[in-house]
């Protein structure tokens, strides 16, 4: 049986089914879709880096690896994709046999990294966009975090500022006498080519010539820290008087608009990257979210399903920011948004140029947070070489055996519309679909894109005959170090023939942590054209559907209802997530509920996992390690130490009892070393996520009876029902309890 912990740690790759269906009739009978979550940027065991060219098939351009058919008499390899035959280079040809394998044919070899024979790439540009509508002591929050930063910024690379407020202010860093802006007006709406006169970058009388100035605009910090540092000493809040009942102006659209433009106009194809610090939401000019009245609100849920009058400016702010996207992701751009405020500034109309960029959203509260702080200075983290970790201009290209086709993808990607007509299913494609290439942008250790696919074979014949199918994942990006990397994965996995006599062999390849990530990113998608209702019930009819084609009972009777290991969380999985941001939008605005699902669209599987369903950890004085419980109320022992692992927060719980051993100091006495490690170990753990995570989570210390206690309540379940749940100290709730939610699935699940 495959080990699925073990294939990841080798390849990178989770799939939902690792038994995938013969025909197309078996692939509608498996109801949760065939998927592979991969994960580029992992560290992955043994890998090896070659510093030379690959062997590329000539028709398909696919790279040779393990498992691909060798003729070691005529020099030559057949390539399982397209059937091309190819023969090897001399260099190859001249050395091989089968005692003699090149480092790619190695078995150990299925995933590999070559270093590719192109031109190194120029150091990034960053580009740092602040919002001036904002208070004094956040600004100055904001100032101090950025120039910490710039010490950790490589000195060749080159650095940009815009100021946003009633104006965008374009900071000419190339005059270094004093400060010298060129100021856009900002409640005008201008297109790029205006950006573009209004700079001087192109020559009025033939709009062909690009003018070099454009340069003065974006200058090596190296030669001008000194500047940036001297103008963010002086700078202050937005000087223009605020109307009376009125919000502070900000033009971010604008200012994104500028920054945009002035990248593709003098960095277009380099690595780049925009930092857009947002305290108050976009007012003014291009892609305004709200009015600058204050008797507007910035709008909510039930805005939208009133039609309110303040929900007017969403399909223009979408259209723009959309528009802002394409534009970037097609220069190679990243844009990271930080949005520090206790309002919302626009997450939900701007999350498309992240997604597109693969850029980082980050929301929190203040300026002054470490979620905030601690974010953005671990962008700028070093590997063991000095070099910058983040990776920019990512592709990745997949190749399938037939009659397997590639159905689409979704996480943060665009498709480049290589439509392979053998590899591409064009019926009802899912997310980015209909090619086989895609465009990531930035990427990181964690950035993971999920593949669906798709079966196009009808003839049980043809089934009975197929055995393995091989699957190939090509990724290009910019490495830290600035060459050009090609990642190669290569894997195998089994046909059934026929579902109805290969149950249990179906059963044992599925992944039920993949599995349910899939559906979710699958219910983000469908959430962006349907209706939340009709997303939740085709949540809740593929777990029916799962549970009665998979698990074994009698008709009509719950009590002989049994579930498989392989299956036996995935009803828990789901029953956490018809109760998250994904499928709910009680108690959370539109930003909040932009940054889950884009944050969780991004994730690895095991980080997308704690996003559904959070991490319980219990601590006792019996115990010197943690257990694992049930996210259940009733785990909240006065004797106990919980930490909650939310991925957004992490919670640290302590009971009646502990809190009271705490503040009589038993943990300073020799005697007492059980109760000392119960409180030390949780903050321990604490770090260890903390200085991991991206966005790094925020940490709260709860007692017993406090204010933050509400935090862990509102995410475990009402084990106890009712009044009795009241009187064992918990807490009143709505929610359906686990128990209730299995009783209900179980009885339809057995229904005749």
């Amino acid at each position: 049986m495959l080990d699925i912990n073990k294939e990841e740690e080798k390849d990178a790759v989770r799939m939902s089914w690792n038994v995938l269906p013969g025909n197309a009739v078996d692939l509608q009978r498996y109801i949760i879709p065939c998927g592979i979550h991969y994960t580029p940027l992992k560290k992955v065991e043994n890998l090896q880096l070659l510093e030379y060219e690959p062997v590329r098939c000539k028709q398909c351009k696919c790279t040779l690896a393990p498992s691909f058919q060798i003729d070691f008499r005529s020099k030559s390899w057949m390539c399982p994709f397209c059937s091309n035959k190819n023969m090897f280079p001399p260099a190859y040809a001249q050395h091989i046999s089968e005692d003699n394998l090149p480092v790619e044919l190695l078995h150990s070899s299925t995933t590999i990294e070559y270093k590719l024979n192109k031109k190194e790439s120029k150091y990034p540009v960053f580009f740092f966009i602040i919002d001036t509508a904002i208070e004094e002591n956040e600004l100055n929050e904001l100032k101090e975090t950025i120039q910490t930063t710039l010490s950790m910024i490589p000195p060749e690379c080159e650095i940009g500022i815009i100021t946003s407020g009633t104006m965008c202010n374009l900071l000419e860093l190339g005059f270094t006498d004093f400060p010298k802006m060129f100021v856009f007006k900002g409640d005008k709406l201008y297109q790029p080519k205006d950006i573009i006169t209004q700079l001087n970058l192109i020559n009025k009388n033939d709009p062909r010539v690009q003018v070099s100035s454009g340069k003065k605009f974006l200058v090596p910090l190296k030669d001008c820290e000194f500047a940036v540092n001297s103008f963010l000493d002086d700078l202050f809040p937005d000087p223009f008087p605020q109307g009376f009942e009125e919000r502070k102006a900000s033009c971010l659209g604008l200012s994104l608009n500028v920054a945009v433009t002035l990248l593709e106009a003098i960095h277009n194809n380099e690595p780049s990257r925009i930092f857009l610090f947002a305290g108050s939401a976009c007012n003014i000019g291009h892609g305004k979210i709200v009015d600058l009245s204050l008797k507007e609100t910035i709008r909510n849920y039930l805005d939208f399903e009133k039609k309110n009058s303040n929900t007017k400016h969403f399909k223009d702010a979408v259209t723009f920011y959309s528009s802002i996207a394409e534009r970037a992701f097609k220069s190679n751009q990243i844009i990271d948004i930080f949005s520090c405020c206790l309002n919302q500034t626009g997450l939900l109309e701007m999350k498309y140029i992240t997604e597109k960029t693969g850029g980082l959203m980050v929301s929190t509260d203040s300026f002054s947070t470490s979620v905030f702080k601690d974010t953005f200075k671990r962008l700028f983290e070093t590997n063991e070489e000095g070099n910058l970790k983040m990776c920019f201009k990512g592709m990745s290209e997949i190749f399938v055996t037939k009659p397997l086709k590639v159905k689409g993808a979704l996480g943060h990607l665009v498709s480049m519309n290589k439509n392979n007509l053998d590899a591409v299913s064009n019926d009802y494609p899912v997310g980015e679909g209909k090619t086989i290439l895609w465009n990531l942008g930035g990427l990181d250790s964690t950035s993971t894109y999920t593949f669906i696919l798709d079966q196009s074979n009808t003839d049980q014949n043809v089934a009975n005959s197929l055995r393995y199918c091989t699957i190939q994942i090509l990724t290009t990006y910019i490495a830290s170090d600035r060459s050009t990397r090609l990642r190669v994965t290569t894997f195998r996995r089994k046909y059934s023939p026929d579902l109805a006599n290969n149950k249990y062999e179906v059963a044992q390849g599925f992944d039920q942590e993949a599995a349910v990530v899939l559906l979710t990113k699958m219910a983000i998608w469908k959430s962006d054209t349907e209706d939340r209702i009709d997303v939740l019930r085709w949540v809740d009819k593929s777990l029916i559907n799962l549970m009665e084609r998979f698990a074994e009972y009698n008709k009509d009777v719950p009590a002989s209802f049994k579930l498989t290991k392989e299956f036996s969380y995935f009803p828990q999985f789901v029953f956490y997530l018809r109760r998250s941001f994904v499928l709910q939008n009680f108690n959370a605005s539109p930003d909040e509920v932009a940054q889950f699902k884009t944050i969780l669209f991004r994730e690895n599987v095991t980080n997308s996992t704690i996003m559904i369903q959070p991490a319980l950890l219990s601590y006792s004085p019996e115990e010197s390690d943690c257990v694992p419980v049930l996210l259940e109320a009733e785990n909240m022992k006065s004797d106990r130490v919980l930490l909650l692992d939310a991925y957004f927060f992490i919670c640290v719980w302590y009971g009646e009892d502990v809190v009271k051993w705490r503040e009589a100091e038993l943990q300073e006495q020799p005697e007492y070393e059980n109760i000392k490690n119960m409180l030390d170990n949780p903050n321990d753990y604490v770090q260890n996520i903390i200085a991991e995570r991206m966005p790094v989570p925020r940490f709260v210390s709860a007692d017993y009876g406090s204010g933050q206690e509400r935090l862990i309540k509102s995410v475990l379940d009402p084990s106890l029902e009712g009044t009795q749940n009241f009187k064992e100290g918990y807490f009143f709730s709505d929610d359906v309890s686990l128990k209730t939610f299995m009783d209900f699935l179980i009885k339809k699940a057995v229904a005749s």
